[in-house]
């Protein structure tokens, strides 16, 4: 009901212009923010907390759901930007951007279930939503990036239940089970299947991992893994499955070690879902059983879980579906993108749909979550659109080709409006990650 409310709101808000965008160019060009469309939003409530709560309160559908504005800020200069990004505590926000309502929106059912959803809606747009995807709720600074393509930006989270009980599969740090990621770096053991050789694992699905290379012995008993550590690293890296062998939920890849202290085991940190949203209070490790599984399934809080994998109204309505996942992902392993693509071309085949025509998965080598690389790799990640330059930036690195092979919101866009389906991308890094202004590579990503 919440996410659903929230979509509603957000296109209500949204349809201050009646006309829609379209690409003007020849088709298999790219239709930039500068080219495109856009259009006035003449009839918009003014940008102030009283003027959009009396729009939001007439909103139709509502079914009893009370909506509320906190605040809005007319973001148009340096100075009003610094207030609204220091009101909200927003960490990473595009500068340079053109003068935007930035506003709030909370709602509550009739059941008690509330959400939030944040706008940055430009006072000249071009008429469409842009789906991001955030970990949950609306990251401002993906938002901010995408007003360089004129777009508004919210997504949800798929595969909540299976994901955050996964996470606490490594137990807690004083158990004898937790393992330290710097003494799991299978980067070292990854064998080369080729003569090329370099710190990044291109095939971690083909590596040859070798565990007992670091478990402890008589005369090694530092900077080594106990029987019990070691039980723990095999569940890490294999695929979670009921006794039937039904998945649950994908085994992390060779190469997402780095970030595995942060990712699984912080009881804490990984409980909030679970004792707030499913309501299992006081939950460990030794808690999770398939039956716990089974009903956290079975409630799926706000339908939140990604199982139709028919998606043949989205492709008949013109829909494309640009996928792309880092295979140095610990937070979500690749293997969930993998399975999702697979259920997806099945169920495309039995409509007799050409999956490649509407649905590509793109897999970047060494990319972490989302944004980033292992210092040990050094990887080829950066493929612009606003949730990597949001993320990683205040700013877009002025040397980054502005195409549709290297932005990947491009190729989307060029996609769906031009009907230019994409080949292949490419991928860059940086000389700095600190100061991403000198590319070091390139590197062509096929699906």
């Amino acid at each position: 009901m919440g996410l659903s409310l929230a979509l509603t709101t957000w296109a209500s808000l949204l349809a201050v212009a009646s006309a829609q965008f379209k690409c003007s160019l020849p088709a298999g060009d790219i239709c930039a923010y500068e080219n495109a469309t856009t259009y006035a939003a003449d009839n918009a409530p003014n940008c102030t907390t009283s003027g959009l709560q009396a729009f939001v309160n007439n909103l139709p559908g509502l079914n009893g759901a009370t909506l509320s504005v906190p605040y809005a800020f007319y973001v148009d200069s340096n100075e009003t930007l610094d207030e609204f990004t220091d009101y909200i505590g927003a960490s990473t926000f595009t500068t340079d951007i053109p003068p935007v309502c930035a506003f709030r929106v909370n709602g509550t059912n009739e059941q008690g279930a509330t959400w939030g959803l944040g706008a940055l809606l430009l006072t000249h747009f071009n008429g469409s939503i842009m789906m991001a995807a955030p970990d949950s709720g609306l990251s401002w600074g993906v938002a901010s990036a995408g007003l360089r393509y004129a777009f508004a930006t919210f997504a949800p989270t798929p595969v909540t239940t299976s994901q955050t009980t996964f996470q606490l599969i490594r137990t807690p740090q004083s158990h004898p089970h937790y393992t330290q990621s710097s003494r799991t770096r299978s980067s070292a053991n990854a064998i080369p299947k080729t003569r090329l050789t370099d710190s990044i694992i291109s095939n971690p699905q083909g590596c040859f991992f070798h565990p007992e290379a670091l478990a402890c012995s008589s005369n090694k008993t530092s900077n080594c893994l106990t029987a019990p550590k070691l039980d723990t690293l095999h569940k890490i890296y294999n695929d979670w499955t009921t006794f039937d062998q039904d998945l649950i939920y994908p085994g992390a890849w060779f190469g997402s070690e780095p970030t595995w202290n942060t990712t699984f085991g912080n009881q804490h940190s990984k409980s909030w879902y679970i004792e707030n949203i499913l309501g299992f209070k006081n939950l460990t490790a030794q808690d999770l059983t398939y039956k716990l599984i089974a009903e956290a399934d079975a409630r799926n809080p706000a339908h939140a879980n990604a199982y139709d994998f028919d998606l043949s109204p989205f492709f008949n309505r013109g829909g494309k579906f640009f996928h792309w996942h880092g295979m140095s992902d610990s937070v979500v392993p690749p293997g969930s993108s993998v399975y999702y693509h697979h259920k997806a071309t099945y169920a495309a085949l039995e409509k007799g749909i050409d999956i490649d025509q509407h649905y590509q998965l793109y897999l970047i080598p060494g990319l972490e979550h989302c944004t980033g690389t292992p210092t040990c790799m050094s990887a080829l990640w950066y493929l612009a659109g606003p949730y990597q330059a949001g993320n990683f930036f205040n700013f877009t690195p002025a040397n980054v080709v502005d195409n549709y092979v290297h932005d990947s919101f491009l190729t989307l866009i060029s996609w769906v409006e031009g009907g230019h389906a994409p080949s292949y991308m490419v991928t860059t890094n940086f000389e700095d990650n600190a100061d991403p202004t000198t590319l070091l590579h390139n590197r062509k990503i096929c699906p």
